[in-house]
């Protein structure tokens, strides 16, 4: 494969109440093509795997907390590059929190492992 052409990939999006959808771009025959990656139950367990600096966060883990957070999921993010996941979940917890997303009496509550605080 000389073009580094890829298959066929789903371009349609289908969405449901609990599912993450991410848009992505491929090249097949000759040409770049819109699509979807569409994890339609991701409460059967979802699995992030890649090298250091791979993208993981960027294109996985932070579609997920967008997505999820307006959907109003609870979430527990083990944030391995504190506070920068942490900042970026409590930013989209108090959009949906001011955009009525999120049920009443939602709680954002952190706990630093490295720096226990009583």
């Amino acid at each position: 494969n000389f073009e580094n052409e890829s298959f066929e990939q789903c371009e349609e999006l289908i969405e449901t109440p609990y599912s993450v959808n991410i848009p992505m771009r491929y090249y097949y025959k000759g040409k770049f093509r819109k699509g979807w990656t569409n994890i339609t139950n991701c409460f059967r367990g979802t699995w992030v795997v890649g090298t250091p600096g791979s993208g993981k966060t960027f294109s996985i883990i932070e579609p997920f907390i967008r997505q999820h957070s307006a959907k109003g999921f609870a979430m527990v993010v083990y944030d391995y590059k504190f506070p920068t996941l942490a900042t970026k979940l409590y930013y989209h917890y108090k959009k949906n929190q001011k955009l009525g997303k999120l049920p009443q009496g939602c709680q954002f509550n952190m706990i630093n492992f490295v720096d226990v605080e009583y």
